[in-house]
């Protein structure tokens, strides 16, 4: 039985994400924020649930305590992501650093700190953007997923031989709590920007991690699929 780390498990792709796995019968340990994790399907014995703020130094400590003593981590996934979906002169210098740390320095801070609780040759997969590779509206959020991109081919090269790390780098996913918030306009905008000119669905999503985690994808790191 391996066990997953979902970060930002509450999520609407989390959720999904969740089940893919419980499914498979692994052991998951997702993390919450402010809504805590409700799952009464197939696998629920296989989930536990920790309190996490991404953003918060002593959440970090406190969620460390909770699960260092579970066994070594074999799949981590880092899902957190904040859109604001404003140009460069509506920001203010806060939502610039809520943006960035959201998006980057506080996954990174967490990453650094779970290595240690790594299984040999354990898969780590961001959850990146379209839009880290070709920008977008909003150039902060842009920016902060072109960071997690460098990041992630970083750490591929230099500690390759121990972990593996990819990153997924879809557009907009239909039916996800982002999808849902954007005006209709929008969401076929970002459809029409696909080659089929149709969007993932959030179960669609799940099922890509969920491959790339397995042993078909062992020899690919430091990739982001778009």
């Amino acid at each position: 039985m391996r066990k997953i780390l979902i970060i930002g498990g509450s999520s609407s792709i989390g959720k999904e994400i969740m089940k893919e796995f419980l499914l498979n019968g692994d052991q998951v340990l997702a993390s919450y924020n402010t809504n805590k994790i409700k799952f009464s399907g197939l696998g629920k014995n296989n989930l536990r649930t920790f309190k996490l703020d991404i953003n918060c130094q002593d959440s970090h400590k406190s969620f460390l305590r909770n699960i260092r003593h579970l066994g070594k981590i074999d799949v981590a996934i880092f899902l957190p992501a904040l859109l604001l979906g404003k140009s460069l002169k509506d920001y203010t210098d806060d939502e610039i650093n809520e943006v960035t740390h959201t998006n980057f320095s506080s996954q990174i801070s967490l990453f650094q700190k779970l290595m240690r609780l790594f299984s040999k040759n354990a898969s780590i997969i961001f959850m990146s953007s379209i839009s880290g590779q070709r920008g977008s509206y909003d150039p902060v959020y842009s920016a902060s997923k072109a960071a997690q991109i460098g990041f992630i081919k970083s750490i591929a090269l230099w500690e390759g031989s121990k972990v593996r790390i990819n990153g997924i780098a879809p557009s907009l996913v239909e039916n996800s709590s982002m999808y849902d918030e954007m005006p209709i306009k929008r969401q076929k905008y970002h459809a029409s920007q696909s080659p089929t000119g149709k969007l993932n669905s959030k179960k669609e999503i799940a099922k890509i991690v969920f491959d790339i985690s397995g042993k078909s994808w062992s020899n690919v790191n430091g990739q982001i699929i778009s």
